[in-house]
């Protein structure tokens, strides 16, 4: 499905009839909460003490390294997957996924949360005798 489709019932009812499928797999977002937190990145200090040339007297350097901030976010996704059957017109499964996911920016995002998540999903869905092949 192309993401400028208009999420319809004619839109899903024509897919389904153009492929002939006996059931529809669909998942929404039912809840999503962030928290975005700045985070200092490693400050590093380097500190350097000796004496000097004169009786009694010390030399004291202290040299600081600090990288610009980060921000990293705490995020809380509820999901409601739902099989459709297409001969009852009606729901004959549904679930309930709840994650939690910390993510650094300068990191870049962690695609396998959603790889999990949907193999949580087909599992189950496996276990409750709904995938036949």
């Amino acid at each position: 499905m192309d993401s400028r489709t208009p999420s319809t019932r004619e839109t899903f009812v024509a897919m389904v009839d153009k492929i002939g499928a006996d059931a529809a797999l669909v998942t929404q977002v039912v809840s999503l909460d962030s928290v975005g937190t700045v985070k200092d990145m490693r400050p590093e200090a380097t500190r350097t003490f000796r004496p000097t040339y004169y009786y009694n007297v010390w030399s004291y350097e202290l040299a600081e390294y600090v990288e610009p901030p980060s921000v990293a976010f705490d995020v809380s996704l509820a999901m409601a997957s739902q099989v459709l059957s297409v001969e009852k017109e009606s729901t004959v499964w549904a679930i309930e996924s709840n994650t939690d996911i910390y993510q650094d920016v300068d990191q870049g995002p962690d695609y396998k949360i959603f790889i999990s998540e949907a193999k949580g999903i087909v599992d189950q869905m496996s276990k409750d005798g709904l995938i036949g092949r």
